[in-house]
């Protein structure tokens, strides 16, 4: 049995797959078990997709500085209440700062926001 290579240090916590190709992670790593799907195109590195916090953190990562979880995800995440309606509602919900082009993934629910302050 081969070791498997390590990924690059420098490779952040969520990354897209062109990322990753830049960094000199071979195609084969992108196949491998460690590497998490989070959405099309956004990967991380053994990322527990159970964990909202840890899937969130990882695909925030993915998008434009200054996004931020919002909406019902923040809600969830910091145990607020949610009425009935929502409980249910699996996607995550960011906010990507003006000016940026909002994520168009299966499973994100995307504003445009001020910048917080």
């Amino acid at each position: 049995m081969t070791k498997e290579k390590p990924l690059p240090p420098d490779l952040p916590g969520g990354f897209s797959r062109r990322q990753a190709l830049r960094h000199g992670v071979t195609r084969a790593q992108l196949r491998g078990r460690r590497i998490a799907r989070l959405a099309h195109g956004k990967l991380a590195f053994e990322c527990d997709l159970t964990d909202v916090w840890s899937w969130a953190r990882a695909l925030v990562a993915t998008f434009p500085a200054g996004t931020v979880v919002s909406h019902t995800t923040a809600l969830r995440l910091f145990g607020g209440p949610l009425p009935r309606e929502l409980t249910n509602d699996g996607s995550l919900h960011v906010t990507v700062p003006p000016r940026n082009p909002c994520p168009r993934l299966r499973g994100i629910t995307s504003y445009r926001g001020a910048p917080l302050s």
